[in-house]
Formats: C-alpha cells, sequence, structure tokens
C-alpha cells in the first residue's frame, strides 16, 4: 500500500484514459501521477503490447519485475566471452537462452539480434561476423534497458 493505505497498482482513469498511480501525488495535490501507457512504450519500442502482455495475464507489474531481472543475467556476458574464445557450443547455450528469454518478454527488437546468431551457431559454423552480430546483441540489450526505464517512468 501507498501513503495513506492506498494501493501503488496502476488503475484506468475513467475520465482521462491515462494510467494512475494511486498513492503518487502530483505538484496540484492531484489523485495520482500520469504514468506513459505500457502499449505506446511498447509501439515505441517495436515489440507487441497485446500478445505479450497475455503471456503475464495481463499483470504490468509482474512483467516489469520479469523484465527487470533480465539485466541481471549473464548469459549475455556469457556469450560475448564463449564468442571470443571461439566456444560455440556455450556461445549457442547462451545465444539460445538470451533468445527464449527475449521472445517471452515480448522484446523483438532484441529477439530479432539475437536469432541471427542462434541459427548458426546451432550447427557450430565457423563464422567471421560473430563480432559484428554480437555488437548488435549489445546494443539491442541497451535499447531494452531503455525500454524498461521508460516503462518505469512515473512509478
Amino acid at each position: 500500500p501507498g501513503p495513506g493505505g492506498q494501493s501503488s497498482v496502476p488503475r484506468q482513469d475513467p475520465l482521462q484514459g491515462r494510467m494512475l498511480c494511486l498513492g503518487c501525488t502530483n505538484l496540484t495535490g492531484g489523485r495520482g501521477k500520469t504514468m506513459p501507457e505500457f502499449s505506446e512504450v511498447f509501439r515505441a519500442y517495436g515489440a507487441e503490447y497485446e500478445s505479450t502482455m497475455k503471456r503475464f495475464l495481463g499483470n504490468e507489474g509482474m512483467y516489469l519485475r520479469l523484465l527487470g531481472m533480465l539485466f541481471q543475467d549473464e548469459n549475455k556476458e556469457q556469450l560475448g566471452a564463449a564468442l571470443r574464445s571461439g566456444d560455440l557450443e556455450q556461445a549457442f547455450a547462451a545465444a539460445h537462452t538470451l533468445k527464449g528469454v527475449a521472445g517471452n518478454l515480448g522484446l523483438t527488437p532484441l529477439w530479432q539480434a539475437v536469432s541471427t546468431l542462434v541459427e548458426p551457431l546451432r550447427v557450430r559454423q565457423e563464422r567471421e561476423d560473430y563480432g559484428t552480430l554480437y555488437e548488435a546483441v549489445c546494443w539491442e540489450f541497451q535499447r531494452a534497458e531503455a525500454f524498461y526505464g521508460d516503462l518505469n517512468k512515473g512509478e
């Protein structure tokens, strides 16, 4: 519960159509703080809100908690280390895990970047461009972190 025993769970403002955080106050002492619509932030990032939220039973709080765990996961670093050492088996394991997590979280741009690595790694294909492909994964990972920050604005 937030201040005054109110829930801090976001709810739809029936008059404005905006998300409000109960228990938060704005400068005018209003009922709550306007938060960016999750669906708008998803679209701006390049993800599909409806199908992703179905996997999370519409629970945006649970989604945020699980998305936050992605940035504590070590698979991205393990992927880079395995590629640098030429360990394609370990690189595949890390990339495959990262691809699954990105897919389940609806992080379409990150999923696409990791997918370009997974398929050649699956067959242990020797390639010269793994470093470039990994850089694309790192770039999309940074975009996913910014997406997470955008979703948390107003919390």
